[in-house]
């Protein structure tokens, strides 16, 4: 796993958030170190979540620990309904539709 950039705490910004960052950080480089066997869908994440997000139940994502100042306003994800990234590169939500997947509620997003 390739560990991201983190810079020494140089006590110029607040302890906790630079420990938050951090973690997030971290969490994020796991979570990629699996994308390489990724699930093939036939559709954008983003099409998935507009046709499935009325008809299942998605739990709620985890509350995003970036700063605001920190996030891209260009990226919008609508799973978590929030700057910061596209929802076709949403972590969270293509680990819910997998999850879906696994339990044969959506067969059909998957390539064969």
């Amino acid at each position: 796993m390739k560990l991201p950039f983190f810079t020494n705490f140089t006590g110029k910004c607040d302890p906790e958030e630079h420990v938050a960052e951090f973690q997030s950080q971290m969490s994020s480089a796991s979570q990629r170190q699996g994308d390489e066997h990724e699930t093939p869908f036939n559709a954008s994440v983003g099409k998935i979540f507009l046709e499935i997000e009325d008809n299942w139940m998605l739990p709620r994502p985890p509350k995003k620990k970036t700063t605001q100042y920190k996030k891209d306003m260009s990226k919008y994800c609508q799973y978590h309904k929030d700057h910061g990234h596209d929802t076709d590169d949403c972590r969270h939500l293509k680990i819910q539709i997998k999850k879906l997947i696994e339990r044969a509620k959506l067969k059909e997003y998957v390539h064969k």
